[in-house]
């Protein structure tokens, strides 16, 4: 298994997903590309995901992004709705200073961050939400050893996001299956 990432190079990664991304990306957006870099692709981050408001959540990613935001790499935003509020973040100018410091563990995982912006960069805050909890849930099934199947999959999350439809999360569950990112 490959060391654990240093802080110094979490906090690049993120100015790499951020400085790459096409648009700006909010918390959600990056803590699920984390997520997926980390629980689908094996770039050893060192966060422990858990399930929480908005699906796999840690704190520790919060904790990077201060960090990142605190040495100029990225800039964080707050954007106003009628729903509430949230955050665009953004590249910096100094963003590139940090990932030539972490320049070989970028490269390393370079692939691994273009594959991740590919898959999700289009999806919505929503979307990610139950995609990420999505993989969640399989994967935390089948640590236990109990058995899984889509329909159980989407009632779980159904369970767990009662909020989205169950059309929906359907919907993407199907989507993953597509993608061969939901073994179900």
């Amino acid at each position: 298994m490959a060391n654990k990432a240093t802080q110094l190079e979490r906090v690049a990664t993120i100015g790499e997903i951020t400085r790459r991304f096409p648009s700006k990306i909010g918390r959600t957006g990056l803590m699920k590309c984390l997520y997926f870099l980390e629980v689908i692709r094996g770039v050893p981050l060192g966060y422990s995901f858990r399930l929480y408001t908005y699906g796999p959540f840690d704190s520790g990613v919060l904790d990077d992004l201060r960090y990142a935001e605190a040495l100029d790499v990225v800039t964080s935003t707050p954007v106003y709705f009628s729903g509430g509020y949230g955050y665009e973040i953004e590249s910096s100018d100094r963003n590139e200073d940090l990932i030539g410091r972490s320049e070989e563990f970028v490269k390393k995982y370079r692939a691994d961050v273009d594959w991740v912006i590919d898959m999700f960069a289009s999806k919505s805050a929503a979307s990610l939400e139950i995609l990420s909890t999505l993989i969640y849930v399989e994967r935390e099934s089948r640590e236990a050893n109990v058995p899984v199947s889509v329909e159980k999959i989407v009632a779980s999350v159904r369970d767990i996001k009662p909020h989205h439809s169950e059309e929906n999360i359907r919907s993407e569950a199907d989507w993953l299956r597509s993608k061969d990112l939901l073994a179900a």
